[in-house]
């Protein structure tokens, strides 16, 4: 399993993507993780999320969307269900929208394999800092992902 974390951690609650990636490499190194997955901090960097994709593993992209639900709410959707979510009320801070990075991977034929977890943003303004909101949901993606790495053969 390959974690992505997509986003802008310079433009507040859009960075949350590259921030659970940092916590699960933080918790690995620790040795709290049975199975530890690859883990990539994308950034906005869509050409290695789509290097990424394309290997030949489950992935699960995280990054900020706008599930018009309160701030801190997250779900782990299909590439399907995800080209339904709305791009942040500011626009996306990266080269490519998540959308774009789906439909490069339906290109490239790997959408069966991805998966997306979704963070409502609530605070997109320019600084390093995640929301208090989105801050709070963090321990709960954290272990949703653990028990998806820990899942798989």
């Amino acid at each position: 399993m390959t974690i992505i974390g997509m986003g802008n951690p310079d433009m507040g609650d859009d960075g949350v993507g590259v921030r659970v990636a940092e916590l699960v490499q933080e918790e690995a190194r620790r040795g709290t993780w049975r199975k530890v997955p690859q883990v990539v901090a994308a950034g906005g960097d869509a050409v290695l999320a789509g290097a990424c994709i394309a290997e030949d593993t489950d992935v699960l992209l995280v990054d900020a969307v706008n599930m018009q639900a309160e701030p801190g709410q997250w779900r782990v959707f299909s590439a399907r269900e995800a080209l339904l979510c709305r791009e942040p009320a500011a626009g996306s801070t990266h080269t490519l929208s998540l959308s774009a990075v789906i439909e490069m991977a339906r290109a490239l034929g790997y959408t069966e394999r991805l998966r997306i977890l979704g963070v409502q943003v609530g605070d997109v303004r320019p600084g390093r800092f995640l929301s208090p909101q989105v801050a709070r949901c963090m321990p709960a993606i954290l272990t949703r992902i653990r028990e998806e790495a820990e899942t798989l053969p």
